[in-house]
């Protein structure tokens, strides 16, 4: 009686900690695939919770990719230092450099985190501390190639850069110094943004180092969510990241704005931010981040891969009535829908299309017209524009590429 009482006790433990672990509201991540089911989905990373849901075939990839014994062993090398014995990646592994988005970096000011949590207490402080965030959306890939036994500042580099306000040119030469022969660039976001700038920026003979360019959700040609987000929080306003994300003409034909009845297409974006900005200080920064963004729409002719969603609704045009900073029109699903939506919600936001709820598919179309002779598009089903970084599918394709 005894022993099945204990017995007793110890599942009703377990029970309480797998639905405390399931259910709380403690934001985490893992590399092991847990997803995200933000509340509203949103381009600025960092309100996007993370909830606790899991692709087991990722995991099993990686726990397969982690024990097996074929795999390239890590090389040890004795320093004969006070840090004795340290490993090395091994030098049959493809060389690494990874662009990852917003939400994958940890902004830090007077030593505390200001991004992405505690993103109220962000000050326009010149200097910032930039470190990876080993905890973010990208944590998933980090993990993936720790199992395939890199190790990061050996063969393992991230690129890293205040998104808030960057100069190109040193983003470039810390690039180039990462870049050696058989090179992978992997990217997501944004950071497929930066990585065409910089390899565009590359030499031809250098360009060759690099054997394949793997673009995540790519936001090359801008986001229409984009709009929102510049209308709707000030203090990201003048962040070169968003203005820079902010859809491009030759991208989206179509009106990306009504407002006061009137219907705005792409390049009348300066019109309306002197609507909400009479000084001119943000539209003459978004002029000279425009340019960067056309700089990144060229096919830099390394061989890429693209990958992408096109299921779910997606906002392509946002109706403000009569006010800018005011909340844009929502419409029932079933009177405004193109595909199951990802989120269970009552109503969405903006004008739908199919992509992967950030990125239009149109805008994937677009880029894979511009790159045609040498980019693929890999389409990876019932994942979304976060989920798509825990996808077992892409877990096989960076595989292959390593």
């Amino acid at each position: 009686m005894d022993n099945l009482l204990l017995t007793s006790l110890i599942c009703l433990i377990i029970l309480i900690v797998i639905i405390y672990v399931v259910y709380s509201k403690e934001s985490f991540i893992s590399g092991y695939g847990y997803i995200n089911f933000p509340r509203k989905t949103t381009c600025i990373i960092p309100l996007n919770e993370v909830s606790k849901s899991t692709d087991f075939n990722l995991y099993s990839l990686v726990s397969q990719l982690k024990y097996q014994i074929i795999k390239p062993k890590n090389k040890l090398i004795n320093t004969n230092t006070e840090k004795g014995i340290i490993s090395e990646t091994s030098s049959e592994n493809a060389n690494v450099i990874l662009f990852p988005g917003l939400g994958d970096y940890i902004l830090k000011q007077n030593s505390k985190e200001v991004w992405p949590r505690n993103s109220e207490n962000l000050k326009d402080y010149k200097y910032t501390e930039i470190n990876n965030n080993n905890s973010g959306h990208f944590n998933s890939i980090t993990t993936l190639l720790e199992s395939l036994n890199y190790k990061e500042g050996s063969k393992l580099n991230t690129i890293l850069y205040d998104f808030r306000d960057f100069n190109l040119d040193n983003v470039f030469k810390q690039f180039k110094s990462l870049l050696t022969k058989n090179t992978v660039i992997i990217s997501y976001d944004f950071g497929c943004t930066m990585a065409n700038l910089c390899i565009n920026s590359l030499e031809s003979k250098e360009k060759e180092m690099i054997s394949k360019f793997l673009l995540i959700c790519p936001t090359i040609g801008g986001i229409p969510m984009a709009i929102r987000e510049y209308f709707s929080y000030d203090k990201y306003k003048s962040f070169m990241g968003l203005l820079m994300s902010l859809p491009n003409e030759q991208f989206y034909k179509k009106p990306v704005v009504i407002y006061n009845s009137i219907s705005y297409n792409c390049n009348n974006i300066p019109t309306l931010m002197n609507e909400i900005d009479l000084h001119g200080k943000n539209q003459d920064k978004y002029l000279v981040c425009k340019k960067y963004q056309e700089m990144s729409f060229k096919n830099s002719g390394v061989d890429c891969i693209i990958v992408a969603n096109g299921q779910f609704n997606t906002p392509v045009s946002y109706n403000y009535k009569n006010n800018l900073n005011g909340k844009p029109e929502t419409y029932l699903p079933e009177n405004n829908t193109l595909a199951p939506s990802s989120i269970p919600q009552k109503t969405l936001e903006g004008l739908q299309d199919l992509g992967d709820s950030v990125v239009p598919i149109s805008s994937i179309n677009k880029l894979r017209e511009l790159w045609k002779d040498n980019c693929n598009i890999e389409l990876i089903r019932d994942k979304d524009h976060f989920t798509i970084l825990k996808s077992y599918e892409l877990g096989l394709i960076i595989t292959s590429i390593i």
